[in-house]
């Protein structure tokens, strides 16, 4: 398998590459290993992060990426994302396809603990929150719990 670059300004954007060993090509895609090589890279204030992914819900790509986390403020490198192509996918990605979610945020230390919520008193928290959220109209969650967040 191969990739074809069409134009001669991408021809260094994607690219075939040697598969990582710690990756097991997912099911359905094929086994060949490639990567995106964008001219562009992520610079993040100190303490931040950033999570590279595939399109949230963009089942229609024919590509899925590796996901992973970048320390972004101690590196800002244009760095390749390796992604695996579906199989049986023939064509050109349109112009303006995303082919990459970034999502930065914050490092913290944190801790957890594991609640082993009784089944039953499970089931009446879902029934309670279905009542409450999925209604005809929609709305809820928006007007009641989300938080409004600004990007600059």
């Amino acid at each position: 398998m191969s990739v074809e670059i069409k134009e001669d300004r991408y021809k260094d954007f994607c690219s075939q590459r040697d598969p990582m060993p710690q990756f097991v090509h997912p099911k359905g895609y094929h086994k060949e290993h490639f990567a995106w090589y964008p001219d562009w890279a992520i610079e993040l204030p100190e303490g931040y992060s950033a999570l590279y992914t595939t399109p949230f819900n963009r089942f229609d790509l024919p590509f899925l990426m590796t996901t992973g986390i970048v320390d972004n403020d101690k590196i800002n490198l244009p760095g390749t994302m390796p992604f695996f192509i579906i199989r049986g996918f023939e064509g050109v990605l349109p112009a303006g396809t995303p082919y990459a979610q970034i999502i930065p945020f914050k490092r913290e230390d944190w801790s957890s603990e594991i609640f082993i919520e009784n089944p039953n008193n499970l089931y009446k928290k879902n029934q309670k929150n279905s009542d409450k959220y999925r209604v005809k109209d929609g709305g809820v969650y928006k007007n009641e719990v989300w938080s409004k967040r600004t990007y600059e």
